[in-house]
């Protein structure tokens, strides 16, 4: 492969000049075109609910509190800070 630079002249050679106008326009093409080609993100909310007929104390012996998750998924659930009730931040 030929070099685009004539080492004795230091300078583009015309065929470099060439390479280098194609490439800046590529690149300029693909800045311009960018942010069009990127889809933008869709976001959907599924609202699951059901009508338990129990008392609740009931329920929630049943489902257990929050990090009781770990039984269902076998995952773990580290209390990071609080108590375990609003604003403890679970990991």
């Amino acid at each position: 492969m030929d070099y685009h630079l004539a080492p004795h002249l230091g300078r583009l050679t015309a065929e470099g000049r060439d390479m280098q106008r194609y490439m800046m326009s590529a690149l300029g093409m693909m800045a311009f075109t960018g942010h069009v080609l990127a889809a933008e993100p869709q976001y959907m909310t599924i609202k699951m609910e059901m009508d338990v007929a129990r008392p609740a104390a009931a329920v929630w012996a049943r489902v257990g509190g929050y990090c009781d998750i770990k039984r269902w998924l076998d995952t773990d659930c580290v209390i990071k800070s609080g108590d375990g009730g609003i604003g403890t931040l679970f990991g």
